[in-house]
């Protein structure tokens, strides 16, 4: 399932599959048919902490997709609001607000995607740890019940912060913060020339992207819709290759052997199954070598914090 290091070439490959169009001759003048689409029923998505400044948008852009025919929302608050609302726009999904952990059951039963939001947000003067000592137990017992009631689902985990319990066109590796983030600017589409000082303001401008947005939004919240529409667009990657589309690329933080770091954030070419292959980090310069090894100290001491925690709980 997961490979050490991908060739130079492997996503621009994988990506050329996904528009290819397959045909076969039939009969004996050579006339080509192509094959017709495999229609594949909506699927049942659900969203855990469905009440949030993140997931309501997010929920909406879901509400618009025909992959998704059961959207389910659950919260410990303002979920049937949020689902009433939603149920005013006119598309085909159809969406159910559950409330509280006696409806845990029903909500969860039969999902095919599970989003994980719940959680507080970070507010100015938050610390990292402060945030992840609240968060961790949400999500660990919100994901016990994942296991209780659809075993088989798949999980996406966006609770802050995720290094530590488990994003122009410049491809982003390493983490979620700070100087974890790695946006790998030799590789933007369409190619940029930037000189080396232009090239260490984008980075930080990058690492430090969501700390400017709070201070934009004057404490009032973090950078929850651009998160939203992260989310959005990996699950609708994600269901599209649970459909049997070839080619989904898409970049998640998941265990890794690419460094010394247990868990790493690079690029995944997802199957019907969840990950087919890591694609690993490849094609990085000089620059952006020296970022990673600074991104993999920080992020194993927060990987060894979620560790502990773990193993306390």
């Amino acid at each position: 399932m997961f490979c050490r290091l991908a060739k130079p070439n492997d996503i621009r490959t994988i990506l050329r599959k996904s528009f290819s169009i397959s045909s076969q001759v039939k009969n004996n003048h050579h006339h080509p048919h192509h094959q017709h689409p495999v229609h594949h029923p909506p699927h049942k998505v659900t969203v855990l902490g469905a009440g949030g400044a993140v997931s309501q948008p997010l929920s909406l852009l879901l509400k618009t997709s025909s992959k998704v025919g059961k959207l389910c929302l659950y919260d410990v608050d303002h979920t049937p609001g949020v689902a009433a609302d939603l149920s005013h726009i006119d598309t085909k999904t159809v969406v159910t607000g559950y409330l509280g952990t006696e409806q845990l059951e029903p909500c969860l039963t039969k999902s095919d995607v599970v989003l994980i939001t719940a959680g507080i947000p970070r507010k100015p003067g938050m610390t990292e740890d402060e945030q992840f000592n609240t968060n961790a137990g949400i999500v660990k017992d919100l994901v016990s019940a994942i296991g209780d009631f659809c075993p088989k689902a798949m999980i996406c985990i966006i609770t802050n912060p995720e290094c530590s319990v488990t994003k122009l066109v410049v491809p982003v590796v390493g983490g979620n913060s700070g100087i974890t983030i790695v946006p790998l600017i030799s590789q933007t589409i369409p190619p940029v020339d930037l000189s080396q000082e232009e090239r260490k303001k984008i980075t930080q401008k990058l690492q430090n992207a969501d700390t400017e947005i709070m201070e934009t939004k004057a404490g009032t919240g973090s950078a929850t819709l651009s998160m939203a529409h992260a989310a959005s667009k990996f699950t609708l990657s994600l269901l599209a290759a649970i459909d049997g589309e070839e080619g989904r690329v898409e970049s998640a933080y998941v265990k890794s052997e690419e460094t010394t770091a247990a868990y790493l954030s690079t690029p995944l070419l997802l199957g019907d199954e969840g990950i087919v292959k890591n694609l690993g980090l490849s094609n990085l310069d000089e620059f952006e070598t020296e970022l990673v090894k600074a991104a993999i100290s920080e992020l194993t001491r927060n990987i060894q914090k979620g560790i502990d925690y773990a193993n306390k709980s």
